[in-house]
């Protein structure tokens, strides 16, 4: 849950679902906030990428380590 509360992907998606929801039952036009719907979500894919890439390369770091450390005994 703390790692939830600490990714930039859910705090993007979360502020852009309010948004939207706020956006579709004012006056906005629908292709206005569906334009700003879809930017939101390559933004969240693109924190989530993001996210992934350093997920990775830290299981890898380890990795390397602990192979490292096996290899030297």
């Amino acid at each position: 849950m703390e790692k939830l509360l600490k990714s930039k992907a859910f705090w993007t998606a979360f502020v852009s679902v309010i948004a939207v929801v706020v956006m579709r039952y004012t006056a906005i036009p629908a292709e206005i906030w569906q334009s700003i719907a879809a930017l939101l979500a390559v933004v969240i894919g693109i924190f989530t990428v993001d996210d992934l890439e350093k997920g990775i390369e830290s299981t890898m770091r380890e990795t390397v380590a602990e192979l490292h450390r096996l290899m030297g005994k």
